[in-house]
C-alpha cells in the first residue's frame, strides 16, 4: 500500500510538472490567455509521459536512466517556472480563512460543498488505493500485457519480437508508460499502479469540477460508475482502463470548454480545442480503435483555416504527428507493420516482418472473439442476422442489463429530440433570448446568442465524433469491455441533455409568455417529474447490474484480500512453466499449452514448439525473424 501511495505520489508530481511546463508553451504559441489548471496539467503530462516513454524505449530499457533523465527535465523546468512554483507553495501555506472563523461559524460550514467533494474523493481514494495494492489480475494481463512491460523493462523494442510472442505486436503505449513508472529498481518488483493513478485522476476531476452545468454533473459521474464496474481488476496493467478514463476525460473536458466561454467570452478560443484533439492522437496510440474520437479536430480546424493561422496549423499537425510516431516506430520494429493487424498499409518489407496472412488472420480472430463466435467456429464475413444473437448470448448479464438500458435511453432521447425539433419549428419552444434579441437589439443578448449558436455546432461534432466511435466498436470488435467507453459517456451525455432541457425549461419564456409558454411554466414540476420517473425506470437494469457488479466488488473484498500488502502492491501472479532451448536462448512455456504466462518467466512463448524462429544476431537484443523450416 505505501509503494502505490509512493508510486502515485510520484506519477502525479511528474505529470503536473511536465504537463504545466507543456501547456503554458502552447497556450503562449496559441495566444492563449489563460491559467493552466491541475487537471489540464497532469492530463497533458500523462501523454508528454508516454510519448517520452515510448521514444526511450526505441532505443533503451525503460526503466532506472530514463526515469533519471526525466527527473533532471523537471528540475529545470522547475527552476524556469520558479516563480509559479513560489506561489503555489505559498497558497499551500497561506492560512485558510474558514480558521478564523468561530465554533458556530465552522458548524454551519459542515456541509458545503467544497466539503462534500473532498469526502466523496476520500471514499474513492481508499477504494482505488485498496483495489490497487490487491486485487483480480484481469486474464490478458496475464497472456501478453505483462509480458510486453517485461520486455519493455529489459530491453526496451525489439525488432521480431512478435516471433516470440505475436501478441507482442498489440502494441499499446500504455504498456512503455506502465514500464516508465514500475520503480522496479527501487522495490525490488515491477509495480503496476497505473491502472488505480487513471481512476483517481479521472474521478478526482469530476468530483471537484461538480457545478451548477447539469449536462457536466452527469458526465462527470460516468468515470465513478466505470470504477464501481471494474475496479476488482484496476491492479491489472490492462490498456483498457486508462483507455476508457481519458475519453471520458475528453467528453468531459469538451463541454466544460463550452461552458466556460459561456460564461466568459474572453476565454473564446480555438487553441484548447486544438490541444484536445491532440490529447485524441495520445489516446490512439493507447488503443487504436478509438480513432473515430479524432473527428472533434474539425472544430479547431475550421477556425484555424478561416483565420489563416497558417504557422498554427503545421504546429498542429508535427505535433500530432510526433505524439503517434512512437506508436508506429514500435510496430514496424516489433511486427514489421506499421499499423497491425491492419494490413491495407503495407509500406515496409523487413525481415523480420510477420507475414502478411498471419497478421489478417490475427484481425479477423479479434473480430471474430468480439463478436461472440470464437468457440463457435464463426468466420469473418458472417452476417450481423448469424452473430448478433450470439454475441448477446456471450456476454454476461450484468453487460446485457447496461446495454439495455443505454438502448431504452437511447429511445426516450431520440423521442426528445425529435419532439424538440418539431415544436421548434411550430414557434412553441423559441428561446428568450433570441427573441430578446430580435425585438431590442440587446448586445449583451447577441453575444449571447451567438455562443448559441456555436455551441450548437460544438454539440453537432461532439455527437458525430462519439456515434462514429460506437457504430465502430460495434462493427469491428464489439468487446464490452472496450464499448462500455463508449456506453457510458454516450448515456450519460443523453441524460444531462434532457435534464438540462427541462431544468432550464423556465428560460424558454420571458415574463411576458404567451399561453402556451406560461402554460408550459406553470406544468414545469410536473414535466420534470415525468422526465426523472421515465429515466429511473429505463435506467433499472443498469441499476440491477451496477448492484451485481458491487456485490462481487465487496466479495473480492471478504474472500480474495489477505490483507498482507500493506507496504508492498500484490506482485504478479507466478505460473507453472517448463524451458526450452533455441539458438542458445532459454525460453519459457507455460505447463498448460497457450495458458496465462504472466511476469515473472522471461522470455517467455506459448508454444513449446519453436521451429522457423531465428536469431538476427547474437544477442537476445538484436531480434528474431521467422523463416519455415524445409
Amino acid at each position: 500500500m505505501v509503494s502505490v501511495l509512493v508510486n502515485w505520489a510520484y506519477v502525479f508530481v511528474v505529470t503536473y510538472i511536465l504537463g504545466y511546463f507543456t501547456l503554458t508553451r502552447a497556450y503562449r504559441f496559441f495566444k492563449y490567455d489563460t491559467d493552466v489548471k491541475i487537471g489540464s496539467a497532469v492530463a497533458a503530462g500523462l501523454a508528454v509521459t508516454t510519448v517520452y516513454a515510448g521514444f526511450f524505449s526505441i532505443f533503451y530499457k525503460v526503466g532506472l536512466v530514463a526515469n533519471l533523465i526525466m527527473i533532471i527535465a523537471c528540475v529545470a523546468m522547475v527552476v524556469v517556472d520558479l516563480e509559479h512554483y513560489k506561489s503555489l507553495v505559498y497558497s499551500v501555506k497561506r492560512p485558510d480563512s474558514e480558521s478564523k472563523n468561530t465554533t458556530d461559524e465552522k458548524t454551519k460550514v459542515i456541509l458545503t460543498p467544497s466539503t462534500i467533494k473532498w469526502t466523496a474523493f476520500i471514499v474513492v481514494f481508499i477504494l482505488a488505493l485498496f483495489y490497487t495494492t490487491e486485487g483480480s489480475f484481469f486474464s490478458d494481463s496475464g497472456y501478453y500485457h505483462e509480458q510486453s512491460i517485461r520486455w519493455i523493462e529489459e530491453f526496451g523494442t525489439v525488432k521480431g519480437s512478435v516471433h516470440i510472442l505475436k501478441r507482442l505486436a498489440y502494441n499499446s503505449c500504455y504498456f512503455v508508460q506502465c514500464a516508465l513508472f514500475s520503480m522496479r529498481e527501487l522495490w525490488g518488483q515491477s509495480l503496476h499502479c497505473l491502472g488505480g493513478f487513471y481512476a483517481i485522476f479521472l474521478m478526482g476531476y469530476g468530483i471537484f469540477g461538480f457545478n451548477k452545468n447539469i449536462k457536466l454533473n452527469v458526465l462527470r459521474i460516468a468515470p465513478i460508475i466505470y470504477f464501481l464496474l471494474f475496479c476488482s481488476e484496476i491492479t491489472s496493467p490492462a490498456s483498457d482502463f486508462p483507455l476508457v478514463f481519458v475519453v471520458m476525460y475528453v467528453a468531459i473536458r469538451w463541454w466544460e470548454l463550452i461552458d466556460e466561454e459561456r460564461t466568459n467570452a474572453s476565454v473564446n478560443s480555438y487553441a484548447p480545442y486544438a490541444l484536445l484533439a491532440m490529447f485524441v492522437v495520445f489516446i490512439i496510440s493507447i488503443k487504436l480503435t478509438v480513432g473515430c474520437l479524432v473527428f472533434i479536430v474539425l472544430f479547431p480546424a475550421i477556425d484555424m483555416i478561416k483565420g489563416k493561422k497558417i504557422k498554427e496549423i503545421f504546429v498542429s499537425i508535427i505535433a500530432g504527428l510526433v505524439i503517434i510516431l512512437p506508436y508506429f516506430i514500435r510496430n514496424y520494429i516489433i511486427c514489421g507493420w506499421l499499423i497491425y493487424p491492419f494490413t491495407k498499409v503495407d509500406l515496409f518489407n523487413p525481415i523480420w516482418k510477420i507475414a502478411a496472412d498471419a497478421a489478417q488472420a490475427d484481425a479477423d480472430e479479434i473480430k471474430i472473439w468480439g463478436r461472440g463466435m470464437g468457440q463457435l467456429g464463426g468466420q469473418v464475413n458472417d452476417s450481423i442476422k448469424t452473430w448478433l444473437p450470439h454475441w448477446w448470448e456471450y456476454m454476461s448479464g450484468p453487460n446485457r442489463l447496461i446495454i439495455l438500458s443505454f438502448i431504452l435511453v437511447s429511445a426516450m432521447y431520440v423521442v426528445y429530440r425529435t419532439v424538440k425539433v418539431v415544436t421548434s419549428k411550430m414557434g412553441l419552444c423559441k428561446l428568450n433570448v433570441v427573441k430578446h434579441v430580435e425585438e431590442n437589439g440587446d448586445s449583451e443578448m447577441a453575444s449571447i446568442h451567438v455562443w448559441e449558436k456555436k455551441a450548437s455546432l460544438h454539440k453537432l461534432i461532439f455527437e458525430v465524433a462519439l456515434i462514429l466511435s460506437l457504430a465502430m466498436w460495434f462493427l469491428e470488435s464489439p468487446l464490452f469491455r472496450y464499448g462500455i467507453a463508449y456506453i457510458l459517456v454516450g448515456g450519460c451525455y443523453m441524460i444531462g441533455d434532457i435534464l438540462e432541457y427541462v431544468w432550464g425549461m423556465d428560460a424558454l419564456h420571458s415574463e411576458n409568455v404567451d399561453a402556451t409558454g406560461s402554460k408550459a411554466l406553470k406544468n414545469g414540476w410536473l414535466i420534470r417529474t415525468v422526465t426523472c420517473v421515465a429515466l429511473v425506470v429505463l435506467l433499472m437494469p443498469a441499476i440491477k447490474s451496477l448492484k451485481d457488479y458491487i456485490s462481487w466488488d465487496i466479495e473480492c473484498v471478504r474472500y480474495y484480500s489477505d490483507y498482507t500488502y500493506w507496504v508492498k502492491q500484490e506482485d504478479y501472479p507466478r505460473v507453472e512453466y517448463v524451458t526450452k532451448e533455441m539458438e542458445g536462448i532459454t525460453f519459457y512455456c507455460p505447463e498448460e499449452d497457450m495458458g496465462q504466462i504472466g511476469y515473472h518467466i522471461f522470455p517467455a512463448i506459448w508454444h513449446y514448439e519453436t521451429g522457423g524462429i531465428h536469431k538476427l544476431g547474437n544477442d537476445i537484443k538484436d531480434g528474431f525473424y521467422y523463416e519455415a523450416d524445409n
